[in-house]
């Protein structure tokens, strides 16, 4: 009798064992499968990010390149714009030396002319005449 009970009691038993251990793996696996989603929108939102960030560094590269390329044109510029103006400061002194040593020759021609002793009109015209050419 006692065997008639048992294989009447196990079976139930063991079914009502296999339906809980099917609904824990089922539940089991549907958080692993949320978890797994829930990782997969992660890998795709870093790989987004890492893109968009490759993208910016490329761009700043660039950026960086344009930037050193016309700091070293505006360099060129300043240094070339320095040496033509020493250039003409130099131009501009020699001229005014030589505009200063003019000046001072014809004052001296001039205070010579008005130094000297003429009798006449045409003494002093002859003197200035004499001068001019």
């Amino acid at each position: 009798m006692m065997a008639w009970i048992t294989s009447r009691i196990a079976g139930p038993i063991a079914g009502g064992l296999a339906l809980i251990l099917a609904i824990a793996l089922t539940v089991v696996m549907v958080s692993k499968n949320a978890t797994i989603g829930e990782l997969r929108e992660q890998l795709a939102t870093t790989a987004r990010e890492r893109d968009n960030a490759k993208a910016d560094l490329v761009q700043c590269r660039a950026n960086r390149i344009t930037l050193e390329d016309a700091t070293a044109r505006q360099n060129a510029a300043v240094d070339a714009a320095k040496v033509a103006g020493d250039a003409r400061a130099a131009a501009l002194a020699k001229v005014a030396d030589q505009a200063k040593a003019t000046a001072a020759a014809a004052n001296a021609r001039a205070s010579a002319i008005l130094n000297r002793k003429g009798s006449t009109c045409d003494d002093a015209n002859g003197l200035i005449m004499g001068e001019v050419r």
